[in-house]
Formats: C-alpha cells, structure tokens, sequence
C-alpha cells in the first residue's frame, strides 16, 4: 500500500493544483504529515484515507491499491444505468404528452361547443324576458 498509496496521493493533489498546507488543512493534520506519505515514511488511518479518497473523488480501493478498473467499470455501469433511466423517463413523458394532446384537444372543444350553447340559451332568455 505504502508506494502505491504515496505515488497516488502526489498525484491527485498535483492534478488538482493543491499545496500539501491546503490538503493539510482539509485533513486537519501538519504539512509536515503530508509530506511523510507522500514520501512513503507513514500512512494515514483509516478515516483519514477516505476522507482523501472523497477530496480527490477517488475509490478508497483505488487510492490504496492502485487498481481502479473495477471501480471504472462499477462507474462506468452506474452511468450507463442512469441514461437509460433518464431515456425511458423520457419516452413516458413523450407518450403521456402524445396521448393527452389528442384527448386535450376534444376536450376544449366539447367545452367550446358547450359555452356556445349556454351563451346562446343565456342570450335566448334575456331577450324573451326583455318582449
């Protein structure tokens, strides 16, 4: 873990244009702690490294072993997975609106046709009442 590990952490925090005082801060311990594993002299506990796995959006795994391509492919998988959700929402939503136009429009037509009637009944009326 331990070279792994230190050559990962320099890495993400480098890709993220961090200073090991920033990352320090984040973590709540010394620079000087930073320092140590990056160079591989200790390692951090457990709830220190994922809290770096989290700052740097890495899987724990990853960041310990190395290995990342079961974490791409979960992610990889999670993505995919989302798009087809957000495709088949789409479609309903596309087939409610096709289904509900059609009804729509008869609808206010047959309102149309209604309002028309009672005005005309409405207008009947006054002008019996008035001869």
């Amino acid at each position: 873990m331990n070279e792994n590990f230190s050559t990962i952490l320099t890495q993400k925090r480098q890709e993220k244009s961090m200073s090991q005082e920033e990352l320090a801060k984040n973590l709540y311990v010394s620079r000087q702690t930073i320092s140590k594993w990056e160079k591989g002299e200790s390692l951090p506990d457990i709830e220190k490294a994922k809290k770096i796995a989290e700052i740097f959006s890495v899987d724990l795994n990853y960041l310990i072993s190395g290995h990342q391509e079961a974490v791409q492919n979960d992610e990889s998988l999670k993505s995919l997975e989302d798009r087809v959700t957000q495709l088949e929402n789409s479609l309903q939503e596309n087939k409610f609106i096709a289904r509900t136009n059609g009804w729509d429009i008869i609808k206010y037509l047959i309102y149309l046709v209604g309002i028309t009637i009672v005005g005309g009944f409405l207008t009947s009326a006054f002008y019996y009442i008035k001869h």
